[in-house]
């Protein structure tokens, strides 16, 4: 009696904090969304400012993983502390659990991935990573923060395409439905905002930062050693804050001179870009921990309660007007992200029976 007691507490912990983590990827997401939105003003139209002022602060992972490394530390860290240094100090402890996490977290790419190569890499990651929110910021300009919301999803269904193109992944029936279905999504939302230049380019800069945040997923899938840790995502993001601050700060300078993006410091909105970094510098902290204590299912359940939040807040505060065209563009896209959701053993399992009533005919 007390075994299925506890086993049924351990089940209701296990969904509060499925549910917990759910509504705190769907809730950041979208609230830093809006709050990218907001740093539009009558005299500011920065989005390359805005989105390298938030990829700097990912730099603050550093003294994230510095409290990771006291709760996740490296089977390497535990043997070298028990049997070395059982009378040191705790802080020497701490420091040289944390030495070993850091020096775990490198091995991202390989144990014997030289100087150089991690270097390249991170470059890499840099630029998909900057262009992939760069282009995001941009398209809230010209769209309301909900379309945005909607029209992103699909980079679910590129991340798909591009697994099968770059990672051989095996091909199923259900992600191509998938397909026809975002597109008709996308088609229909922008409808229902009407056919004008504005919208067009707003839906082309969202589509193509769905590509460069598909390409990301891939290349870390490709490149990044097997068995990676989830936290390993925050150690190659807080190094894309620290090349970001080096590398991008000309691109920012001559946007300012060129007046490509209009800001001062004075008129920049400055509670909105600390908030935006913030709430994104969170979303990816509550990502990590999902992968590594739920099923990463979760995420992805995330992001698609995203879509009708946004939309909700789009409303409420906003004062914007749901179409008819955009609730069903919404609900499409929102179908074709379960399906490409699915399970992979629901979509194998699909496949088999398919196969075996075409071996009956």
């Amino acid at each position: 009696m007390s075994e299925v007691h506890v086993n049924k507490r351990g089940k209701n912990v296990n969904f509060a904090l499925s549910l917990t983590l759910v509504l705190g990827v769907a809730i950041t997401w979208v609230a830093a969304t809006q709050f990218s939105k907001s740093t539009y003003r009558p005299k500011v139209s920065a989005p390359f400012f805005t989105e390298y002022f938030s990829t700097i602060m990912c730099m603050l992972n550093f003294p994230i993983l510095a409290i990771i490394a006291i709760f996740y530390p490296s089977n390497k860290s535990n043997t070298e502390i028990t049997t070395q240094n059982q009378k040191s100090s705790f802080l020497s402890k701490y420091l040289e659990r944390l030495y070993y996490t850091f020096q775990e977290c490198s091995t991202i790419f390989g144990l014997n991935s030289s100087k150089k190569k991690c270097f390249c890499m991170v470059i890499y990651f840099s630029v998909l990573y900057l262009l992939a929110n760069y282009l995001y910021v941009f398209s809230l300009k010209y769209l309301n923060a909900g379309t945005v919301t909607a029209v992103f999803s699909s980079n679910i269904v590129m991340t798909y395409l591009l697994s099968l193109i770059l990672l051989k992944d095996d091909f199923f029936f259900l992600p191509i439905i998938s397909i026809v279905l975002s597109t008709a999504g996308a088609v229909l939302i922008v409808a229902g905002d009407d056919f004008n230049f504005g919208s067009i380019t707003g839906i082309v800069l969202v589509l193509s930062s769905a590509f460069f945040s598909a390409a990301y997923k891939v290349s870390f899938t490709k490149f990044a050693i097997e068995n990676c840790k989830p936290f390993y995502g925050l150690f190659l993001l807080a190094w894309i804050g620290v090349s970001t601050c080096f590398f991008a700060w000309p691109i920012v300078a001559i946007f300012r001179i060129t007046k490509v993006e209009q800001w001062s410091i004075e008129t920049v909105a400055w509670g909105y870009q600390y908030g935006s970094a913030l709430l994104g510098l969170t979303m990816n902290i509550v990502i990590a921990i999902a992968l590594v204590t739920v099923n990463p299912l979760m995420v992805a359940i995330g992001l698609a309660f995203g879509i009708p939040l946004s939309d909700a807040v789009d409303v409420i505060f906003r004062g914007q007007k749901i179409t008819l065209y955009k609730v069903s563009g919404s609900a499409l896209l929102l179908t074709s992200f379960i399906l490409i959701i699915l399970p992979k053993r629901w979509q194998i399992k699909l496949k088999t029976m398919k196969t075996s009533v075409q071996n009956k005919d």
